[in-house]
This record gives structure tokens, sequence and C-alpha cells, in this order.
């Protein structure tokens, strides 16, 4: 979606979250870790991820899950 964006291919204005919105992202998976990133280089002033379990249970790669941290 950034990538479509900054390349033309889709109006900014399509993009579900605006500066300074507070996001949750559920789960903690690879996918969740991603939307979490994302969610902040598009302006979101907050983001929590939720989970239901720990953290050593996310099925998120150790590097996504640390450089969303």
């Amino acid at each position: 979606m950034v990538t479509l964006t900054d390349s033309g291919g889709l109006d900014p204005k399509e993009i579900p979250v605006n500066a300074g919105d507070r996001v949750i992202v559920i789960g903690a998976g690879n996918v969740a870790m991603d939307a979490a990133r994302t969610a902040l280089r598009v302006g979101a002033g907050a983001v929590t991820v939720v989970y239901r379990r720990t953290e050593k249970e996310s099925t998120a790669l150790k590097s996504e899950f640390e450089e969303c941290r």
C-alpha cells in the first residue's frame, strides 16, 4: 500500500490511517508486525499490538518482532 502510494498508483486518501491516529493491530505474526510498522510509517501517532499469548509464542520471525518493538 505504501509503495503504491509513493509511486502514484494509489491516492493517499485511500490509506485508512491518518496522521496522529491510534492504531490497534490484533495478532503477532509477520503480517501483524508489518501492519504495525507500516501504520507508523504513514503517520499513526501510536500503534498497539494485541496478542492473546506470550511474546515467546508469537509466530513472527524474531527479527520482525524486534524491528517492530
